[in-house]
């Protein structure tokens, strides 16, 4: 075991629920606030195994997240083994971490071919997956957020050097949701945390991706925003992944649509970082900068 890091009391409570004791653990996620539970240890279990134990923030997220990995069984993303109380076991994946900002071809074709798998996922048991669903909340919500992110940031900003989000770009981007807002819009299997810091080229040689605790059906869209601000990519390989995940997806991936889920993506990031890291609010601001800069021209 690692030293001075003793192991969850819920996480050995699941293992011996399952008649297995840990012979040695590491914790692989530094320690979050009290009001966040969540931990991820790498186990070695007395049967020879090594697994992977997520402790949940409640034993009702814990099932959720159950219900759908339990009935995904795709090549590419690590597998669930089971669920008791708040804790998930999971398939632990050897493999060397992918650099974060990788762009060579190859991981770019194999990780947008793995989230057009993820996205073509019809039914998750006797759950369906697939669908369409109105956009009215998200939009309000996208519109919400950013008028609560201009008037945070510019109390934040003040000595730190960021670019204040002007009032004329705030409105520019709240016009834009509501001028590209796709209405219905495909829904499907996300990820929410599809990356680079989330994979492992695996010993098989594959690209694997390890962290799936977000997993819940939605917007496609918003996903694949997801992707582009959590994964910053060149613009030729952003270019690349988007062809790669269309040709997968058998339709093209429309530039309004996007920008509209892009937009909602990164307002929603940048009210969590005012609330929970405001010295990380200036990521977020950047992007939603380099959004109003791209926004298409209106007249």
């Amino acid at each position: 075991m690692r030293m001075g890091s003793g192991l969850d009391e819920r996480v050995a409570a699941a293992l011996a629920h399952y008649g297995v004791r840990p012979v040695s653990w590491t914790r692989i996620t530094l320690p979050r606030p009290a009001v966040d539970p969540r931990a991820v240890y790498r186990l070695v279990l007395d049967d020879g195994r090594t697994v992977k134990a997520r402790r949940c923030r409640t034993e009702r997220e814990a099932r959720q997240l159950w219900e759908i990995r339990r009935h995904l069984a795709l090549d590419g993303f690590a597998r669930v083994h089971a669920q008791h109380g708040a804790v998930l076991v999971e398939e632990w994946i050897e493999g060397a971490p992918l650099p974060d900002r990788e762009a060579a071809s190859p991981p770019v074709v194999e990780a947008a071919r793995l989230l057009a798998q993820l996205h073509r996922v019809a039914s998750l048991g006797a759950m369906g997956a697939g669908g369409a669903a109105l956009t009215a909340t998200w939009r309000a919500e996208a519109e919400r957020n950013l008028a609560l992110v201009a008037e945070a940031e510019r109390a934040l900003a003040r000595g730190r050097g960021w670019q204040p989000l002007s009032p004329e770009r705030t409105r520019a981007l709240a016009d834009a949701v509501h001028r590209l807002d796709p209405l219905p819009a495909a829904t499907g299997l996300i990820h929410r945390d599809f990356c680079a810091e989330n994979m492992v080229r695996g010993c098989d040689g594959r690209l694997w991706v390890i962290d799936n605790e977000w997993l819940m059906v939605g917007p496609l869209g918003y996903d694949l925003a997801r992707v582009w601000y959590r994964w910053p990519m060149p613009g030729a390989a952003w270019a690349l992944f988007l062809d790669t995940y269309a040709a997968c997806r058998g339709q093209p991936v429309a530039d309004a649509p996007l920008m509209f889920w892009k937009i909602a993506a990164v307002a929603r990031s940048a009210v969590f970082r005012v609330a929970a890291d405001p010295g990380g609010l200036e990521v977020p601001l950047a992007r939603l900068h380099e959004l109003s800069d791209a926004l298409p021209a209106t007249g």
